[in-house]
């Protein structure tokens, strides 16, 4: 093996013997050019920018500024040509001092030089792209390490380079995770001379500590990026040493090497670097031109080992997009990229008699490496070796993925861009399906708009139903999940031995996979993404996310993410498929049944915006809120005896769990259970799967009918509304609760929310809603309220409109038991207190009466005609008309014990005061005439049936009420005239 810089006088023959084998994996040329100076040294790209920096130690032309104007390879069409002038000099400048080698740190830049000095500058990117070039460098201070005159330097020992004027390198502390290309602030900076190393500070402009550091003058120094920021820095030194130093040691006056490895190298050590991904690992490469992989969490034996070059190694650059990956730069004249690979084994010392280190070379098998202990390689991936120099360093471009610039000594400036087809030997599959497979592919590529696309196109071909997730989808996510940098307080320096070969394939395997860690913080790669694009794989994750957690009994996770949910939907309704999102919305019912009732109010409002979302498609679980509705059977319909502390949240939380145990049971071949089912109260966070409603049995005609309603957003979503608000209403448990309950269901504008429509005008309107309860609690509230002509009503409605179900049933029975007992002792009570003032001789006790007996008989004509209409709606329910026949023979007999008081009653104020009684006559005729004409005037005569006695003179009961009404008019008629 070649092992120092002499051998670059050697014929370079030796440089045209790898081309065969490598001729296709050549690393392109994306474009080239020449900066005017000799002795270019150091190039440095700015953060955020695809500005570019070179130095020379030359006193004239020694700073130079470049853009790449190349497109990102992430957004370049692939194949697509890059014009070999992509690279442009925007400015160059003579700076009073040389520049030996540079440092970047957001927008600020070091350059070391010579007599004890680094001068530190600021780019000002705005200018560049406006074009005023000249102004886009500015000097911000001169950082003096150690100000020594050439002459006060004593002469080295033979052998050795301890002592030298110049500042070797320069690097700036940072303080943060760089995000932009604005102004950054900085504090310290680190310069390394001879053999010692100066922690300075800017705003004082002072030296805060030095060290020496080995017996030998140091090469390189570099600062971690990762946090705790500014705390460790690199050092390469020329004995073959690699150290760690802690900065906050070195401030407190302690030692400050923290790690250290002696004879790292055989020879000079050129360059140390941070891996840009993980914190723990750094990177060494010296003039045996060899590069080495270290985990400083161990004390002993590098993690691989890269034997790439015949010369000197004398620069390195970390790859922007994989924390695997790094690009290298020799003494002869290449530059070439690698992967550090769990697949890849070679010696950890070579030994004399096998070339080893010979470049490209490949093991065929373990024997060849018999005689010496083993640790992991590198996989090629591609190089360049057309310089006209050697290669003094090279810079991994900050927007540009894949990208190195590299500086000749002869100041040709390079950029190479490692295309995608290149990576294809690198990449790892754990999956068989070609589809998962084209994900991982994109994923490692970077070509993560192509790997998400992919997922959702996989999402959306194979939907899972319920609750189930797809085989892979969990690690597909993890697959295409940029991580966060890893936790400082997870790891330290140097708190392990020595690593195994087993542990440092895990780990490279690990790491190689995916995304590195810290790989969030570039957002530079994410911003390529569409937004479209991204929504749709977020929703994709988010979709897994839920179903996992819901799967796992998680459902407080609906509603921590209930936003996101609503958002998702917003975005692209087809998100979630229906099973699953019946699931989820029927498990946050039995879990917080208040909030899952909002979610799904809210989710079916925003639906209903929808043009092309089916309403329909919601019905079962819309149907559920409801619950009980009224198509449901008389097992699950309010009790006789209704009591409002049974309608709260909980209650009706518990109600419904049992009504799914019961549809749970009917699709597992059950049947229909035959009396009210008593189950045990759910355990909490039990996933109950979505249970579709059978098309048999009991549910047939019921599915049917909540389908009509539920699907028209115009008549679903005002009940899911209504809904809301009474059982809140009932939480809150008003002083009145009858009265709010009324209030709340008359809350309309129009008379549309009846169920069948308004029956003539002769009852207020209200809310419409297929609630069983709400329904029930509506009519007990209005019988409360002595509301009769509204109970009827509305009673008659339900009856009518949801026959032939339970419901319509358990209306009549009601209004059988409570409603005719509670309106007959009214009206005869009333009848009572009119008979008494009866036989006044004051005119106004007259009036009274006859007010109280108008009243009366105004509301038995509205009642007798809902209930007539009732019997006219029911046609041929032969049980129902005989109930309401009943009724209206109870009505009937209250209507002839009243009208004979009543015609009384106007002839007696007819002696008093004939004026008043002729006004007091047209006030009750207006009444009883506006009230007959609501009455089904062509069914006078009631249809005979076993309920209506015959009267002696062979009449019903009925018939003669309405012989008596027309008698009631004429009376008022004759009345009116007399008085006339």
């Amino acid at each position: 093996m070649i092992s120092n810089k002499k051998s670059l006088s050697l014929s370079d023959t030796w440089r045209k013997t790898p081309v065969s084998k490598t001729r296709k994996r050549q690393l392109g040329l994306t474009s080239q050019i020449n900066v005017p100076s000799t002795w270019t040294t150091s190039i440095v790209s700015i953060s955020h920018t695809p500005i570019i920096v070179v130095g020379a130690a030359s006193t004239e032309s020694n700073f130079f500024i470049l853009e790449n104007t190349a497109k990102n390879k992430l957004t370049s069409v692939e194949g697509e040509s890059v014009p070999l002038d992509a690279l442009q000099i925007k400015a160059d400048f003579s700076m009073a001092q040389p520049s030996y080698s540079l440092s970047a740190y957001g927008n600020k830049i070091i350059s070391s030089g010579p007599n004890g000095a680094a001068n530190l500058y600021s780019i000002d990117t705005q200018n560049i792209k406006f074009g005023a070039n000249e102004k886009c460098l500015k000097q911000i201070q001169e950082c003096v390490f150690n100000p020594t005159a050439l002459n006060d330097i004593p002469i080295s020992p033979p052998n050795t380079r301890i002592r030298s004027v110049k500042v070797s390198d320069a690097v700036i502390e940072p303080t943060c995770t760089v995000l932009s290309s604005t102004d950054t602030t900085i504090r310290r900076v680190i310069g390394i001379q001879s053999n010692s190393l100066y922690h300075y500070d800017i705003p004082t402009a002072k030296v805060l500590a030095s060290e020496m550091v080995g017996k030998q003058a140091l090469n390189k120094v570099s600062f971690s990026s990762h946090s705790p920021f500014g705390a460790l820095v690199s050092i390469a030194s020329q004995d073959s040493s690699i150290s760690i130093m802690d900065t906050r040691l070195l401030q407190n006056g302690t030692k400050s090497i923290v790690w250290s490895i002696q004879n790292a190298h055989q020879g000079e050590v050129n360059d140390v670097q941070f891996n840009t991904f993980l914190p723990f690992w750094l990177a060494s490469a010296g003039d045996d031109g060899v590069v080495k992989l270290w985990d400083i969490r161990y004390l002993k034996g590098p993690l691989s080992r890269i034997d790439g070059h015949y010369g000197a190694v004398t620069s390195m650059a970390w790859s922007n997009t994989h924390c695997d990956i790094i690009a290298t730069t020799s003494m002869d004249r290449s530059c070439r990229a690698w992967s550090f690979s769990s697949d890849e084994i070679t010696v950890k010392t070579p030994w004399k008699e096998r070339m080893v280190g010979c470049p490209l070379s490949e093991f065929e098998s373990e024997e060849q490496l018999r005689g010496g202990e083993t640790i992991l390689g590198a996989k090629f991936i591609g190089d360049y070796n057309s310089y006209d120099a050697p290669v003094l360093s090279v810079s991994t471009g900050s927007v540009h993925a894949d990208t190195f610039f590299t500086l000749s000594a002869f100041g040709t400036v390079s950029s190479h861009t490692i295309p995608s087809k290149m990576f294809e030997n690198l990449i790892e599959h754990r999956f068989e399906n070609a589809n998962e497979r084209e994900v991982e592919s994109a994923i490692y590529n970077r070509q993560i708009c192509e790997a998400y696309e992919a997922m959702v196109k996989l999402s959306r071909n194979e939907i899972p139903k319920d609750i189930q997730l797809q085989e892979h989808e969990a690690e597909l996510i993890k697959l295409c999940t940029m991580k966060e940098a890893v936790d400082d307080n997870s790891w330290s320096v140097g708190a392990m031995g020595e690593l195994s070969h087993q542990k440092a394939q895990e780990m490279l395997k690990s790491y190689s996979y995916g995304f590195p860690p810290n790989f969030s913080s570039f957002p530079q790669w994410k911003s390529v993404i569409p937004q479209w694009v991204q929504l749709q794989y977020d929703l994709v994750v988010f979709r897994h996310q839920l179903a996992t957690q819901v799967k796992q009994g998680n459902f407080d996770y609906i509603f921590e993410k209930e936003k996101s949910f609503i958002l998702g939907l917003e975005a692209d309704h087809e998100f979630i498929d229906n099973n699953l999102l019946y699931t989820l919305l029927q498990n946050s019912l039995l879990h917080k049944y208040q909030k899952g009732m909002q979610l799904i109010i809210q989710m079916s409002e925003l639906l209903a915006d929808i043009p092309k979302y089916s309403f329909d498609n919601l019905s079962d679980i819309l149907t559920l809120i409801m619950f009980p509705t009224v198509y449901d059977s008389d097992n699950w319909l309010p009790d006789k005896e209704l009591d409002y502390s049974r309608f709260n949240f909980n209650e009706r939380q518990r109600s419904l769990q049992e009504y799914l145990d019961h549809v749970k049971s009917f699709n597992e071949g059950e049947g229909a259970l035959k009396s009210s089912p008593v189950s045990p109260k759910s355990p909490k966070n039990i996933l109950v799967t979505h249970q579709v409603l059978p098309d048999g049995g009991e549910f047939t005609s019921m599915r049917k009918a909540i389908r009509n309603v539920m699907g028209d957003t115009k008549l679903g979503l005002p009940m899911l509304s209504l809904e809301m608000r009474m059982i809140n209403l009932i939480e809150k448990s008003p002083e009145d609760m009858n009265e709010a309950i009324v209030n709340l269901m008359q809350n309309v504008l129009t008379d549309t929310g009846v169920a069948g429509g308004r029956t003539k005008g002769s009852i207020t309107p209200y809310e419409k809603t297929i609630s069983a309860i709400t329904n029930r609690l509506y009519l007990d509230a209005l019988l409360d309220t002595k509301r009769y002509e509204d109970y009827f009503g509305v009673a008659i409605n339900f009856i009518v409109n949801y026959y032939p179900f339970d419901f319509s049933k358990s209306i009549l029975r009601q209004m059988d038991r409570d409603g005719i007992v509670s309106s007959k002792q009214y009206i005869l009570s009333m009848m009572t207190t009119a008979t008494t003032q009866m036989n006044s001789t004051t005119a106004q006790t007259l009036i009274t009466g006859l007010k109280l007996l108008k009243d009366v008989v105004v509301l038995i004509i509205k009642i007798t005609g809902c209930l007539m209409e009732g019997m006219e709606g029911l046609k041929s329910e032969r049980d129902s008309i005989e109930v309401l026949g009943k009724m209206m023979t109870i009505f009937s007999n209250l209507m002839l014990q009243s009208s004979p008081t009543l015609l009384k009653t106007l002839e007696n104020l007819d002696k008093l005061n004939k004026t008043l009684c002729k006004e007091t006559a047209h006030a009750v005729h207006d009444a009883l005439r506006d009230a007959a004409r609501l009455l089904p005037l062509s069914a006078n005569k009631a249809r005979p049936t076993n309920a209506n006695e015959k009267a002696a003179n062979g009449l019903t009961t009925q018939e003669e009420a309405f012989i008596l009404l027309e008698k009631i008019y004429k009376g008022y008629l004759k009345t009116v005239d007399h008085s006339a």
